[in-house]
């Protein structure tokens, strides 16, 4: 049976303590139980009165991020072909609604699947079904930053960002398997942003890449 890619956000164990709400990638031929129905879903709006204010890391807060879907794929479509080593892959594909997605490399360390080593995600929460369609990206930032008590985040004008790092456990291994994420959205905006990388090198390499061809007339 062919693999397809997917996407859902869970709840999972993060490296700065407690639990947080995440967009994971991953692919599989199993047929995936809906995140709506997830006892987890937040109904009421987080309140965001004493979110921590703190510049945003690689200068995001300059840049005029995209509103449409046509030209978050512009901007996707401008990024380098290469990035910290690793080559864009054209086998990554969205298989939500409202989702742009770009990966760079072939991640094998988890047997039976391959994902990138390096992605960007891009996600319309106007289209999706965990939060609600009404909430704003910046919202779902300052949730996540305090329901896993994030020491790494801040607000920057009306930009929210939040870094991570999460281990994941390798089947049938002792090992670990560490992302190093950012995630970041204003909170006027339904577009959430969101990089992880197998390196917290790796990620900010691709979010420079991100921030220059944004900024870039």
């Amino acid at each position: 049976m062919r693999s397809t890619l997917w996407f859902m956000i869970v709840f999972v164990a993060s490296g700065l303590g407690g639990d947080v709400p995440r967009l994971l990638a991953d692919t599989g031929s199993a047929a995936m139980p809906s995140v709506a129905q997830s006892p987890a879903t937040p109904t009421a709006l987080p309140d965001l009165q004493a979110f921590p204010t703190a510049p945003a890391p690689g200068e995001l807060a300059t840049v005029l991020l995209p509103e449409t879907e046509p030209t978050v794929s512009a901007l996707i479509q401008r990024l380098p072909l290469a990035v910290a080593g690793h080559q864009q892959s054209s086998a990554v594909r969205p298989s939500i609604p409202g989702a742009v997605v770009v990966g760079y490399g072939e991640d094998r360390r988890r047997p039976g699947i391959t994902n990138p080593f390096l992605r960007l995600q891009v996600i319309d929460l106007r289209k999706g079904d965990f939060f609600p369609t009404n909430w704003s990206a910046g919202q779902v930032v300052g949730f996540m930053a305090q329901a896993k008590r994030a020491m790494d985040a801040g607000r920057d004008g009306d930009l929210f960002w939040l870094r991570d790092e999460t281990a994941e456990s390798v089947p049938g291994s002792t090992e670990q398997i560490v992302t190093y994420g950012v995630t970041w959205g204003r909170i006027d905006s339904p577009w959430l942003f969101s990089i992880q990388g197998d390196t917290s090198e790796s990620r900010d390499a691709l979010l420079t890449a991100l921030v220059a061809i944004a900024n870039r007339k």
